[in-house]
């Protein structure tokens, strides 16, 4: 009788999960590419241009039967071959990669690639392209060697305080050091390292997840789709195609310091307003977690330890800085290439790794070590995505001679 007049409840049914078309990742995109490659060479007529190489003290031509002759690295010649490019460019080591030769294509015969073709392009991809992951690898353990000395934490303390009452100025020096980041060296994926250390400076200041995004990540994509002479795209594809890195630099400096300006325009806007009304904050509904997710304390005060910016974190500093402008002098003046780039910032991480384990509060050898493994590990997503790049790439390169004619795509996206 207790359940007369009680309302009875049918179970109800568990809903069907609506089919849902979803983007593939990276590495399932750069696979089918992979394979759309292999396939093409079935297709895709197959031909090639003579290609011209600097060899001193001449250039080395290679006609696309394999013939090789050698001519005189003079303008001179240059200019008789149609290229339209300085001889210095060559003889300074601007140019190290073969370029065509105008007026030079002929037909060869087909050479289909097998479904072999798939797998030994990622090896054979990954051994060409193994200096580029070498040096994302150091990168990386040189960020995590930095990151355990705290001396990123307690230089941005110490800026904070600075900074009090002027908290923008922080958001504008890390963005812009982003753009620049993205610009000059190609820093995007790897601007992800620095969250861990910049987010929680962004929050104690009273900002959201949307600035602190906004600072690192969208400054350094902005660098990054305005390469002026970052050597992972703008002097890549330069280098491939042939032409000069400085070729329309004029077009992207003018660019990247448009879209600069309007996002520092963004940023101060909003910054401000979150800051005056955090309820304002377009990710208000999720501040908590996310505040939650995310501490101020350097790793010293987790230790019971007041982080002091001592003299040797400022020296620390000061190196892991110095590492970028000297990458970027060897590589416009020096001729350098992945395997100096990585020797470089080897060298300063070696250095930074010993000051990190000794003295009073050095973490000891083991510390240095893991660290170093940690920040490198922390890349290897990165690493993933440019070793299946080079799959596809190397399968146009070895069948049908696709390389120079996808660079010059690239190339003209950049410079246009």
């Amino acid at each position: 009788m207790g359940n007369v007049g009680a309302v009875s409840e049918t179970p109800k049914a568990p809903k069907k999960k609506r089919f849902k078309l979803k983007m593939p990742g990276a590495f399932v995109i750069l696979f089918i590419l992979t394979i759309v490659a292999v396939i093409a060479t079935w297709t895709i007529p197959a031909g090639a241009y003579s290609k011209m190489v600097y060899s001193s003290p001449n250039l080395k031509i290679t006609s696309p039967t394999g013939k090789v002759s050698r001519v005189p690295a003079t303008q001179k010649e240059l200019d008789k071959l149609g290229v339209k490019i300085d001889i210095k460019q060559f003889t300074s080591g601007g140019i190290t990669d073969a370029v065509s030769i105008p007026n030079t294509y002929q037909r060869l015969k087909q050479k289909p690639a097998q479904v072999g073709a798939i797998t030994k392009s990622m090896v054979q991809g990954t051994i060409e392209a193994v200096d580029i992951m070498v040096f994302i690898f150091v990168l990386g353990g040189l960020i995590g060697v930095v990151k355990a000395s705290g001396a990123f934490e307690s230089g941005l303390m110490a800026l904070t305080k600075k900074t009090k009452g002027h908290e923008f100025l922080l958001i504008f020096m890390v963005s812009i050091l982003m753009v620049l980041g993205g610009t000059l060296c190609g820093i995007e994926e790897e601007a992800v390292a620095f969250y861990p250390i910049l987010v929680p400076i962004f929050i104690a200041m009273g900002y959201d997840s949307i600035v602190s995004v906004g600072a690192i990540f969208l400054s350094s994509s902005i660098g990054t789709c305005f390469s002026t002479i970052n050597p992972f795209s703008a002097v890549i594809a330069s280098n491939a195609a042939g032409i000069p890195f400085t070729e329309g630099i004029v077009w992207r400096a003018t660019g990247l310091v448009i879209a600069a300006i309007v996002l520092e325009c963004y940023l101060y806007w909003y910054s401000k307003k979150v800051k005056n009304d955090p309820t304002s904050s377009y990710t208000y509904d999720d501040h908590e977690e996310f505040n939650s997710m995310w501490s101020v304390e350097s790793s010293d005060e987790k230790k019971g330890k007041k982080s002091i910016f001592t003299g040797r974190k400022k020296f620390i500093l000061i190196l892991f800085v110095a590492a970028f402008p000297i990458m970027v002098w060897g590589v416009m003046s020096q001729g350098w290439w992945f395997p100096t780039m990585a020797s470089s910032f080897l060298a300063f991480a070696i250095i930074i790794m010993f000051l990190t384990a000794t003295g009073h509060n050095g973490i000891g050898e083991k510390g240095v070590i893991d660290a170093f493994v940690n920040g490198a590990s922390s890349l290897v997503r990165c690493l993933i995505d440019h070793w299946f790049s080079t799959w596809y790439q190397y399968c146009f390169e070895q069948w049908i001679y696709f390389r120079y004619y996808f660079a010059v795509i690239i190339i003209v996206g950049l410079t246009r």
